[in-house]
């Protein structure tokens, strides 16, 4: 009878006590239900997957355009690759004036692409490659990070410095062009060049000495908006001989140099 009895018992503890509770399923890396696990039953943490088994109580959704599950806030779901590139033209300007933002994007479609231009926000059109440039106009002085945007994140930056008048006047710099010096010597006296520039603002002034005579001008814009680079000057004598020996050119008082008249 005992040993009846001792029988039983070890066929009990081989049914019931070597059996153990069955984990509860986690998801895995890429948001998905592990194959083995996914006939369990019970209570189980992230038991919300949908059709492609991306776990939603974990932030993870379908993405069709890459065939995976992925949390919205950390990659987006584009399949395709896409560029962008942007150069400031120049990328230091005095307030009021502009820069010419020049862009290269592309893409397969599917993004929008944006980017700051001064108070306007501008958008690109996708698909394919796509360049353009457009003149950004800065009144304010500080430094900008100018940006362009890829479906709201960046892709492309550059800074762009605006200079207050007193500013750029510390770096202001002229000098006379001497490849377009033309000196004509008698019978009529004729002298000119071209003085290019850089630093200075909109309504400096432009001072040319011929001598008795004093050229002054204004500093105007350029044919596109924005500061212009470089003046034509000039001093015409008629048949009179110039009584200096040269021609100084200013612009703000910062000497830009001479042309002899000899």
């Amino acid at each position: 009878m005992k040993l009846v009895l001792l029988s039983i018992l070890a066929v009990a503890l081989l049914l019931f006590g070597c059996t153990a509770p069955s984990a509860p399923s986690q998801p895995a890396a890429n948001g998905t239900i592990p194959p083995e696990q996914q006939g369990q039953t019970g209570a189980l943490v992230g038991n919300d997957r949908d059709a492609h088994g991306c776990i939603g109580s974990a932030g993870y959704s379908w993405c069709e355009a890459k065939q995976k599950c992925i949390r919205a806030w950390e990659e987006d779901c584009l399949a395709q690759h896409y560029t962008c590139s942007l150069q400031l033209v120049p990328s230091s300007i005095n307030a009021d004036d502009s820069t010419d933002l020049q862009y290269a994007v592309s893409s397969a479609g599917g993004v929008n692409f944006t980017y700051d231009c001064g108070n306007e926000k501008r958008e690109i059109s996708t698909g394919g490659l796509s360049t353009g440039s457009y003149l950004c106009h800065y009144g304010t002085p500080g430094t900008y990070n100018v940006s362009i945007y890829a479906n709201g994140k960046p892709c492309a930056s550059q800074i762009l410095t605006v200079k207050t008048p007193e500013q750029s006047h510390l770096t202001a710099n002229c000098y006379i062009d001497n490849s377009t010096i033309v000196r004509t010597v008698g019978p009529n006296y004729y002298y000119s060049a071209t003085v290019r520039f850089t630093g200075f603002v909109v309504n400096d002034t432009l001072l040319v000495e011929c001598g008795r005579t004093k050229l002054t001008s204004r500093l105007g814009s350029g044919a596109f908006g924005g500061m212009s680079t470089s003046e034509e000057v000039y001093c015409d004598y008629g048949t009179r001989v110039p009584e200096v020996d040269s021609i100084k050119i200013s612009v703000a008082g910062v000497p830009c140099g001479s042309i002899s008249t000899r």
